[in-house]
């Protein structure tokens, strides 16, 4: 069977934007980076317009549940204490997306036989920066 190739991500989870600690056992994330757009055709008008607006920064990502994992205890402690963090998604171990908000919450799908899984969507608090 032939390797699969492509971009793999890491996320890491910092309280100040500076110094980042890894999130362990991240499965998938999903991003949406750009802006809100609005309809603004008229009734009577042959083809749909549209203008753009606002900068739009929506994260969410799925993990498995682990409890020993420093990068996961740190989403939850600011979880539970109201705090704001910063979420950096890098693509290739350089490049990537910075996101800071607030961790919204947590749902957790539990089963008897598999690993147990977090879902998580970040409500963000400023736009996303792109990095380097």
């Amino acid at each position: 069977m032939a390797e699969i190739t492509g971009a793999t991500i890491d996320m890491g989870v910092s309280e100040d934007g500076s110094t980042y600690t890894a999130v362990a056992r991240v499965k998938s994330a999903s991003l949406k980076i750009g802006r809100e757009t609005f309809d603004v055709a008229a009734f009577n008008d042959e083809f749909t317009r549209k203008i753009v607006g606002k900068k739009k920064a929506e994260l969410s990502w799925s993990m498995y549940l682990d409890l020993a994992d420093d990068g996961q205890n740190t989403l939850r402690a600011a979880m539970d204490a109201g705090s704001e963090v910063y979420i950096r998604i890098r693509y290739d171990g350089t490049n990537g997306v910075v996101f800071k908000g607030y961790a919204a919450g947590e749902d957790q799908s539990l089963d008897a036989t598999n690993p147990a899984e977090v879902n998580v969507e970040l409500a963000s608090t400023q736009a996303a920066t792109r990095i380097p």
